[in-house]
């Protein structure tokens, strides 16, 4: 599926550049001629590039969607290619989702690439995530004494390309969340929320559309289901490292998508990708744990190096003490201890039996 998910992204990418250089939507051009396609929206060019579209409904959900796909190209697809291949794929990805041009999924693979980073610097640290909590709470108070505004509303009007669209959103929020309070059971259904005359009714901002809409029920219920996935899977114990390894890239992608889906909304093909890779990872709670001294032993070969195993297989077993440590499988009664790494028998004298005079 991710193998999938990244050949999809790849397909997309000289389609990508191409409309960013040129302002020409290829794709949407073509595929019109058969199918009902999105419409062609009209952007302001940022940084003299035209923020790419491709064949979604909006740059934003172009962004959202290829960038979901870093960690688990990076962590999981990545796993066995070399270093160059590995970093090469998650780079594309990256320069694909960027060519949106929008905050939102920049945000998010921002986050992405952070997480990446973070867990191979201190992957022999097991504090590590409780160390980035603790980092993250020391951001948060630090904010809320030195400044002016609350934390949400200055990481989105510090962080964002276009100040008047982070305004606008800091609006969303207020009179969305009072429209909500305002209409808690049922919400408004499709008729108009509570704001002013001059406001649009868009409301980019996910975790908050439901709730105006159909209501605070909705709106907690949805919200709960995504955190009850993501704190089930990221408290499950005793796990493979291969096993942990897939769970750090799901937990990666949750959090940009919890991170992004509070500056903008997802819809249609996005919305169905962002339920699917949610409902994907789920499997991990089922996942029968390790035995202990297996989870050890597995730790000691994934810290070692490709240079530290060579060695270790070049070393020779003279002074091997512990049979388990030698030989993962059974030993026969009857078989002499290995005292050497070339394979042969001893004979009962000591010396070594030539396998051709048995013949």
């Amino acid at each position: 599926m991710i193998r999938l998910l990244f050949w999809i992204v790849a397909a997309l990418f000289p389609f990508a550049v191409l409309e960013a250089f040129s302002s020409s939507n290829v794709l949407l051009e073509f595929f019109s001629i058969f199918f009902p396609t999105p419409e062609l929206t009209f952007n302001v060019p940022r940084w003299g590039l035209r923020r790419v579209q491709s064949v979604f409904e909006h740059p934003i959900l172009f962004g959202v969607s290829c960038g979901a796909t870093l960690a688990l190209v990076h962590l999981v697809l990545g796993e066995k290619q070399s270093s160059t291949r590995r970093w090469a794929a998650s780079a594309l990805v990256l320069l694909t989702a960027s060519l949106s041009l929008s905050s939102g999924p920049m945000t998010a693979l921002t986050a992405q690439v952070f997480l990446i980073f973070w867990n191979r610097a201190l992957r022999t640290n097991e504090m590590r995530w409780r160390l980035l909590w603790a980092l993250f709470f020391a951001i948060y108070v630090l904010i809320s004494l030195v400044s002016n505004q609350t934390v949400p509303e200055f990481l989105m009007t510090h962080f964002s390309f276009d100040q008047q669209s982070a305004h606008y959103r800091v609006l969303i929020w207020n009179f969305g969340s009072e429209s909500a309070l305002n209409h808690p059971f049922f919400g408004v259904g499709f008729g108009r929320w509570d704001r002013p005359e001059w406001m649009p009714g868009s409301i980019d901002m996910f975790w908050l559309y439901h709730a105006v809409l159909f209501g605070l029920p909705a709106g907690i219920l949805l919200l709960l289901s995504f955190l009850l996935t993501v704190i089930s899977v990221s408290f499950r114990k005793g796990l493979d490292p291969k096993i942990v390894q897939y769970r750090t890239a799901f937990l990666i992608v949750m959090t940009s998508y919890f991170l992004v889906g509070w500056t903008v909304h997802f819809w249609n093909a996005t919305y169905v990708l962002f339920l699917f890779l949610l409902g994907s990872g789920a499997w991990l709670v089922d996942v029968e744990p390790m035995p202990k001294t297996l989870i050890a032993r597995a730790r000691m070969r994934g810290s070692a190096g490709p240079s530290s195993k060579k060695r270790l297989r070049r070393q020779p077993s003279a002074n091997v003490c512990n049979a388990e440590e030698a030989w993962d499988g059974p030993v026969e009664p009857d078989q002499p201890p290995l005292h050497g790494g070339t394979g042969g028998r001893r004979s009962p004298s000591g010396g070594r039996r030539d396998r051709r005079t048995e013949r």
